[in-house]
């Protein structure tokens, strides 16, 4: 619970990318907590943080990676928007989610930061500026997937189908969704994309 405190209450700085120093970035949380706690000890925080960040990126479970690749076959253009600070994003330009990409949005790049819709609209703006020009997509023709009640807020306001995947809130939290489930395991794109427009 303290830490979560701290996390709320840095993230706007962290998030939208105001500093780039993992250090820094954990030494202004531990102040949060508490401003005595040594350097030596925000250092290993901070390490830690970059060490668990990496692997994270680097185990993307190969179901997840599968169903984002039976998603371009089928011609959708996928982005991924994600709250997160310098010191989570170091793997990112070698991990094999960024390669089933077609945009990634991640927020201390761009200074957006969920739940505000801005960082969904830049997003859309980004997806039908690819070349070659595939046809522009309208906001209520996205599927935003989310996690967090922030992010479900985030693409309401954007004005896109928002399918809410409750395995870091209870479901309960994110009932604003259009749609709530509980894994995408197994799930039909097809008859997802039925159920959703």
């Amino acid at each position: 619970a303290t830490w979560q405190r701290a996390s709320i209450a840095t993230r706007e700085w962290r998030m939208g990318g105001k500093v780039r120093d993992p250090f820094a970035i954990v030494r202004g949380m531990a102040d949060v907590i508490d401003p005595r706690i040594p350097d030596s000890i925000v250092k290993q925080a901070a390490n830690a943080r970059v060490r668990r960040s990496a692997h994270a990126l680097n185990t993307v479970p190969t179901k997840n990676l599968m169903l984002l690749q039976r998603l371009r076959n089928r011609g959708l253009r996928l982005g991924m928007i994600s709250n997160l600070d310098p010191a989570d994003i170091g793997a990112w330009p070698g991990c094999s989610l960024a390669e089933q990409l077609d945009a990634a949005i991640l927020s201390c790049e761009v200074g957006l930061v969920k739940p505000d819709p801005a960082i969904y609209e830049f997003t859309l703006r980004l997806l039908n500026a690819r070349r070659p020009r595939p046809p522009l997509l309208r906001a209520n023709e996205c599927l935003v997937i989310e996690d967090s009640r922030a992010g479900v807020l985030a693409g309401l306001k954007a004005g896109m189908r928002v399918l809410a995947i409750a395995t870091t809130y209870p479901a309960s939290q994110l009932a604003e969704a259009h749609l709530v489930l509980s894994t995408l395991d197994g799930v039909d794109p097809a008859g997802l994309a039925r159920r959703l427009f």
